[in-house]
């Protein structure tokens, strides 16, 4: 989970790049710069919001007050089903809580709480704080990236888990494929939580379903091509997400990855999968550029 954490960390570092220019105005004696109205949606301002002032000689950093704060949770419960017990805990960090802790009436045997760790790790890259026969406690604690850095850091991600794959480097794939997972899981969080458009969750959402395809399919050489296509669209959807017009021509480089889902008659679920992810992946970036210009 630190490793996790950090790679989380340096991905947002270098997927920050909005840098710009303002032009200082005066109106009597007041001196002002006007403030990017993205910044002032993202962190939910408005008139009469408080912000914090540092400056240092040439600098002046600008802060909101809207650090991630801790949410803790304690719950008693009898049920022991593993499974409902993995999905309180996800719905609860989904939901923004960073510490849960399950009291258990009923013990659990140690089948099942093997079950439960085995299960939070392989299938959402948590890693449990504690756990007994009577209590689990899970604890994480994540930044505060714009959403539009989080679907860029699932998109880096997975074309790294792409480029991992086309290598055969299974250490990387696994790697890269635990990372998505812990991003995709975060993205729930942020979405919910600050309640953004569904849009950006939907493409998420699809980002994770070709990171698993290539997960999963990397071994067979017969794929190798396939993947190596996907990912060079992905790559490009990736550069343009903010240019309608590109984003409109990939769709013919998508329509010809259809006549690849064949292998003979018959058309191969996981190709058909990954082309249909870059389909609505392209539909939902279009929905946001839209929205922008409305």
């Amino acid at each position: 989970m630190y490793l996790q954490k950090v790679l989380y960390k340096i991905i947002f570092i270098n997927n920050h790049n909005n840098n710009m220019i303002r032009k200082l105005q005066q109106s009597g004696k007041l001196y002002f710069v006007s403030l990017p109205i993205d910044w002032i949606k993202e962190n939910k301002l408005k008139k009469g919001s408080e912000l914090n002032f540092e400056y240092n000689n040439s600098q002046l950093i600008l802060k909101t007050d809207n650090a991630p704060k801790e949410k803790k949770l304690v719950l008693e419960v009898e049920k022991t089903n593993p499974e409902g017990l993995i999905q309180l805990i996800i719905g609860a960090f989904e939901s923004g809580v960073t510490d849960a802790t399950i009291i258990l009436k009923n013990e659990l045997s140690n089948e099942q709480v093997k079950r439960i760790k085995t299960s939070l790790y392989e299938e959402y890259s948590l890693n449990i704080s504690e756990i007994s026969r009577n209590k689990i406690r899970v604890s994480i604690f994540i930044q505060n990236p714009t959403i539009e850095d989080s679907v860029k850091a699932i998109f880096n991600s997975t074309i790294n888990l792409g480029r991992a794959a086309l290598l055969k480097d299974k250490q990387l794939v696994e790697m890269h494929q635990n990372q998505v997972q812990f991003l995709a899981f975060t993205m729930k969080r942020i979405v919910n939580t600050r309640r953004e458009l569904p849009n950006w969750l939907f493409i998420a959402e699809f980002i994770r379903l070709i990171a698993r395809f290539f997960w999963m399919e990397y071994e067979n050489k017969k794929r190798l091509p396939f993947i190596e296509k996907v990912l060079e669209i992905l790559q490009k959807i990736s550069n343009d997400m903010y240019d309608m017009d590109k984003l409109l021509d990939l769709y013919n480089d998508v329509l010809k990855l259809k006549e690849l889902t064949y292998e003979g008659k018959e058309r191969y679920y996981y190709y058909d999968r990954a082309y249909r992810s870059l389909v609505i992946i392209l539909r939902e970036l279009i929905k946001i550029n839209l929205n922008k210009k409305l």
